[in-house]
């Protein structure tokens, strides 16, 4: 009988918890408000199905979910900015918001950032992370397993957290657009303006040396490719990334899927979608969303996790091409089960 699991997301920089709803089919959602969210919808395409028990903790430690909290905050561009673009981003990823039955100040119909705390995968991210596992585990309806799924900034805190806490619970972990680090995400924008050379790397470097002025975020604090010694051994990892991402492009998130394999101690997965852009891997093109959803589902097949048979049949044929390491015995249950197909 295949395992039931929670699933708990960490969404990239400038989101909230809102953002879960692009996996979870059109279910309800209860938020960390007691608000109720779901997504419709958006362009003739559902939201991934690929969540069958999202739980949801507290809120990143960056996202301000009462931005208008005195007069003088409605003056503030920081505050005004950053809820108008959140408030734009849930309408564009179709998400609905059913108001808690006791509102709270709190809503997350909409949120500002707090840049003193954005640390892209640093300590406050990794503690946070942490946070929500330790509610987790002392939750009354948890299940056995526990999946971590992250997108863009969360990718690096999963990596860094799991790295330096080792959670026995952890039955597979799924990061899509993952950073490999900061700085190299950042040179691979500036060779993609620039090209390769002295200027791309100046260039770089003046990104670093701006977001680590305004944020929490720091060139020598941790980074994913320096937590690949310490990562869990035996917990299968699963890479999405997409030719067409220009945030994260996708070099970046091959090398550390490549760099973990390297490793030899992980099951390693690699998916490559063709058409679909950084904040849109589910809405952006459909031949892209059914080949992440039905390539989940039999990767959750795979490792005898709960999952719907139908999506998982069709989402065989992607394992062999996307597999880039395998700990014994699994390569052989990979082969047998191709062999069978």
């Amino acid at each position: 009988m295949p395992k039931e699991f929670n699933t708990i997301y960490v969404p990239g920089v400038l989101t909230s918890q809102t953002q879960i709803t692009k996996y979870t089919g059109q279910k309800m959602v209860r938020a960390s408000t007691e608000e109720d969210m779901y997504a419709i919808q958006k362009n003739n395409l559902a939201p991934l199905d690929v969540m069958p028990h999202p739980w949801i903790g507290q809120e990143t430690p960056d996202v301000d979910l009462q931005p208008f909290s005195s007069w003088c905050s409605l003056l503030n561009p920081v505050k005004i900015t950053g809820a108008a673009v959140s408030w734009a981003l849930n309408w564009r990823n179709g998400v609905e918001i059913i108001p808690a039955t006791s509102p709270s100040p709190q809503s997350v119909a909409f949120h500002a950032p707090i840049p003193s705390k954005i640390s892209i995968g640093q300590e406050i991210d990794i503690e946070a992370i942490h946070n929500n596992v330790q509610l987790w585990r002392n939750s009354e309806d948890r299940k056995p397993v526990l999946v971590l799924q992250g997108s863009s900034r969360g990718t690096a805190g999963i990596v860094c957290a799991s790295a330096r806490y080792q959670y026995p619970e952890l039955g597979l972990i799924i990061l899509e657009g993952a950073i490999d680090s900061v700085e190299n995400v950042f040179h691979s924008w500036a060779k993609s303006i620039i090209g390769p050379g002295l200027f791309a790397r100046g260039a770089a470097y003046g990104i670093n040396t701006l977001i680590s002025g305004i944020t929490a975020w720091r060139p020598d604090g941790p980074s994913p490719l320096n937590h690949l010694e310490e990562y869990p051994e035996n917990v299968p990892t699963v890479f999405v990334t997409s030719k067409n991402d220009r945030i994260v492009p996708p070099e970046n998130t091959r090398n550390i899927a490549n760099k973990l394999a390297e490793r030899g101690k992980n099951d390693v997965w690699l998916l490559e979608l063709e058409h679909s852009d950084h904040r849109n891997y589910t809405y952006h093109n459909a031949e892209d969303r059914d080949k992440y959803e039905s390539f989940l589902h039999a990767i959750y097949r795979r490792y005898d996790l709960e999952h719907q048979p139908h999506l998982a049949d069709r989402g065989e044929d992607f394992l062999e091409e996307c597999l880039l390491y395998a700990v014994e015995p699994v390569a052989n249950q990979v082969n047998s089960r191709h062999n069978k197909f």
